[in-house]
């Protein structure tokens, strides 16, 4: 991480821009990486992903790479990290914006334990309301079944914290939405649907979405739905198919298991 935040460092000393606004250039450039209508236009052809994004930007891109290699390190050992939360916490939180935002970041042993109250064994829905970079849902990611199908909501006022979380439950290879408001006084700001391309075929593909408030309030029906019981056709815009050689009959129907935990080839790189 200190590697990592030095190259951010003296990348934004030569800039002549501050470091917290660097960061918010380097989760929006993270986003854009990771764009659904990128990933779809490429094919899932990360390697081209890649490619361009290194040509594009080689310090944000070398940022990536330790990302990358470092959550994949940290979810085989202790089942979920919180990257950008933890060069957040470092880094970039000044008191004032601590203070004035109501920030605290809880240690991501505490939240593994509230995960652990809170599991069941059966498909659930979790939500954090004040959810900060995603820790506390990361707490639950990293001690439940991922062979189940678990959709995270976070909600938090904060725009950068939006940004961390949606990159954050990327990474971790979870699917849910992330969303910009006051979850008091439910104004819509913006939100995030992520990793949509991983169900209902498994998949190690990742992406974001950036929704409107249509598809939002459509994602909060699909939710309302599915905890009465409820069966929705499709929740998202892009499925996947199956491939299927001309020379052979298709094969059995794949079961409708998410594989969250996958993250892309870390080899593309």
């Amino acid at each position: 991480m200190k590697k990592i935040i030095d190259s951010l460092g003296s990348y934004s000393y030569s800039k002549g821009r501050d470091f917290s606004l660097v960061f918010e250039d380097l989760l929006d450039w993270l986003i854009a990486t990771f764009d659904v209508a990128n990933v779809i236009g490429h094919k899932l052809d990360y390697s081209a992903i890649f490619e361009e994004r290194k040509e594009d930007n080689p310090v944000f891109f070398e940022v990536l790479v330790r990302w990358a290699q470092m959550t994949e390190a940290c979810v085989n050992k202790e089942g979920s990290f919180d990257f950008f939360g933890t060069m957040y916490e470092e880094v970039v939180k000044g008191k004032f914006k601590s203070s004035a935002m109501g920030q605290f970041f809880t240690p991501l042993p505490l939240c593994k334990m509230m995960g652990e109250m809170v599991l069941n064994t059966h498909d659930v829905t979790i939500n954090d309301c004040a959810c900060g970079s995603g820790r506390t849902l990361l707490g639950h990611w990293a001690v439940t079944d991922k062979k189940k199908f678990h959709y995270y909501v976070g909600e938090d006022l904060d725009p950068v914290c939006v940004k961390m979380c949606t990159l954050n439950f990327m990474m971790n290879g979870m699917m849910g939405m992330v969303v910009h408001h006051d979850a008091l006084a439910q104004d819509f700001l913006g939100a995030y649907e992520v990793n949509e391309i991983k169900w209902p075929l498994p998949n190690p593909a990742c992406s974001i979405r950036k929704l409107n408030e249509a598809q939002y309030q459509s994602r909060i029906q699909w939710l309302v739905a599915r905890a009465k019981g409820k069966s929705i056709k499709q929740k998202c815009e892009f499925v996947m198919p199956p491939p299927v050689p001309e020379d052979e009959e298709p094969s059995a129907p794949v079961p409708l298991v998410p594989k969250q935990l996958s993250l892309f080839n870390l080899d593309e790189l």
